[in-house]
């Protein structure tokens, strides 16, 4: 069974591209979400069902 991965606010939309994830992908499912969730019950609900999350460092706005 494989885990799943999930990457949160990857504004740029680069964070499948910028890596090498075939070492690990017969283990994990990687997902990217390019939008910001602000509100916490939808984040709760996005979220719900994968093991490893990780949220993206810098955003700046303009």
């Amino acid at each position: 069974m494989k885990l799943h991965y999930v990457i949160l606010d990857d504004y740029q939309n680069v964070a499948l591209s910028r890596a090498n994830w075939t070492s690990i992908s017969d283990e994990v499912e990687v997902d990217s979400f390019v939008q910001h969730v602000e509100n916490e019950d939808e984040l709760v609900n996005l979220i719900e069902g994968y093991e490893m999350i990780v949220i993206m460092r810098e955003r700046t706005t303009g």
